[in-house]
């Protein structure tokens, strides 16, 4: 992942989830995380029929809590504030960087074969089991 593509926070349309993790109510809305993808935004003013309105991308976002008008988000390693007084134009309003220190990314958990990481194309973010590819790296 490059430090641009870390940076890019945005608003889009609602989509299907992925990876459900983490849901919070507040006010009307119901804010549920896709894991590494970001927040989608459910508009819950009709209790009987909630409605996906958006998707706040947010890349390899796993955690969030929301308090007040702001979610506190991670985005890899940094945490983001988000105003949401407007759900339609949610805005950053202040980024720590660094506040969660990387996870050792060099190697996989599990032992065996894998594709070394160059560090000159940016971080790793996760790891993905996958067959055919040639593989110059073993633990």
């Amino acid at each position: 992942m490059s430090a641009t593509e870390k940076n890019n926070i945005s608003l889009s349309s609602a989509r299907t989830t992925e990876r459900s993790g983490k849901i919070y109510a507040f006010a009307n809305y119901i804010f549920q995380n896709d894991q590494n993808k970001g927040i989608h935004i459910i508009d819950n003013s009709d209790r009987m029929h909630p409605k996906k309105i958006g998707f706040l991308n947010i890349p390899y976002n796993t955690e969030f809590a929301v308090k007040g008008n702001y979610i506190y988000a991670n985005n890899v390693n940094d945490l983001v504030v988000i105003d949401i007084r407007d759900i339609n134009n949610p805005t950053v309003v202040n980024r720590v960087e660094g506040a969660f220190p990387y996870v050792n990314q060099q190697y996989p958990q599990q032992t065996g074969y894998f594709e070394c990481p160059d560090t000159t194309k940016g971080i790793v973010v996760a790891w993905e089991l996958q067959t055919g590819k040639t593989v110059n790296c073993r633990r």
